[in-house]
């Protein structure tokens, strides 16, 4: 009996510590549920409104570039009919534009000259001008004076043609 007795003691002791592991794993279970829920909804809270602020500080931000783009590019516009409009106006360019091959009509061609280095200067986004008079095939710029099938750059010249309009002038 003294056998059957220790080995009961043997059995309730492993049975104790079992039900103490037992309940001991159930609190921390329902402890570390309690702690970990809010925090977990915190967080979950906290990420699905960051978020939402940086998708409106994106949408902002968007729309602000896509404004200054828009007002660049109505300024370059502006800018580019204002100087066409200038050296329009002058009589230096309506007497080379009218000039025919074969007639000998004077213009002051260093004026002109001047006049476009006066504006390439004063824009640093502009590439290049130049005037091209259809009666005479030359092409005006700030390289200087050439015919249009020596001149380099004629990628233009086909949207040019069109796009013309008898009695207006062309920006590009």
């Amino acid at each position: 009996q003294a056998t059957t007795r220790a080995n009961g003691k043997i059995a309730n002791r492993q049975f104790g510590r079992h039900k103490f592991s037992s309940i001991l794993l159930k609190n921390i279970l329902l402890i570390s549920g309690v702690v970990l829920l809010p925090v977990l909804v915190t967080v979950l809270i906290a990420v699905m409104s960051f978020n939402a602020f940086t998708e409106k500080e994106i949408e902002v931000y968007g729309s602000k570039s896509l404004a200054m783009i828009n007002n660049m590019t109505n300024t370059v516009i502006t800018d580019c009919l204002s100087q066409m409009n200038y050296l329009a106006a002058d009589i230096n360019t309506n007497v080379f534009l009218i000039n025919e091959p074969d007639k000998n009509v004077f213009y002051d061609q260093n004026f002109l000259f001047k006049q476009i280095e006066v504006q390439m200067r004063t824009k640093d986004y502009l590439s290049s001008i130049c005037i091209f008079s259809e009666k005479n095939r030359y092409i005006l710029s700030d390289y200087g004076l050439t015919t249009f099938n020596h001149y380099f750059d004629t990628g233009w010249f086909q949207e040019y043609e069109s796009n013309k309009q008898p009695g207006r002038f062309w920006c590009a």
